[in-house]
């Protein structure tokens, strides 16, 4: 009887770490794979081998879900998971949500977030965490700035607000909080 338990088990595993494997994952499904699997195996080092992943993905991964401030940043707000990855490293819950943030409605991508995070890491923890990737993004702010009008336009030319969707409303309540945000720095 034994043998069928973990003949078992071994089938639940194998069709979590296949699920896992898939491109459409969304980061509350990869979040609960993860604690499934480590529950299942014992440990991160176990799991990272049956993803084929190294231990510091695995590691990363459940650092982020765990964070009090990137958790619901990632799974409730869409932050990416690989650009909270890079804010991990910053210990000031205050200036990681800041830079979380920022990252979130400025669309920064994971050169941008690192680059912050340097800047941050690199100056008297008084000094603004935001100041770096601000200047090294200002052309790229610039497009995003010309793109988030470009789509505003299209929603506005779709007629009157009102008779918009509730997620086309909600996409438009974004793309202004997004241009609020890129053109007052």
């Amino acid at each position: 009887m034994v043998r069928q338990d973990e003949t078992d088990t071994q089938a639940y595993v194998l069709m979590i770490v296949e699920n896992m494997q898939r491109d459409d994952l969304q980061p509350r499904e990869e979040m609960a794979a993860l604690l499934e699997l480590e529950r299942e195996l014992g440990s991160a080092v176990a799991v990272a081998r049956a993803l084929k992943r190294s231990e510091a993905y695995v590691s990363k991964r459940k650092r982020v879900y765990q964070d009090p401030v990137l958790g619901p940043a990632v799974l409730d707000r869409g932050l990416p998971v690989t650009t909270a990855e890079e804010l991990l490293t910053v210990s000031d819950a205050a200036a990681r949500q800041k830079l979380a943030s920022r990252a979130q409605h400025a669309g920064w991508d994971r050169p941008t977030v690192r680059e912050a995070v340097r800047t941050f890491a690199a100056k008297d923890r008084s000094a603004s965490p935001l100041e770096g990737a601000t200047r090294v993004s200002a052309v790229k702010r610039s497009r995003m700035v010309v793109e988030a009008a470009a789509h505003v336009e299209q929603l506005l030319n779709q007629g009157p607000v009102s008779d918009l969707t509730a997620s086309a409303r909600a996409q438009l309540r974004r793309l202004y909080q997004q241009l609020a945000l890129l053109v007052a720095d």
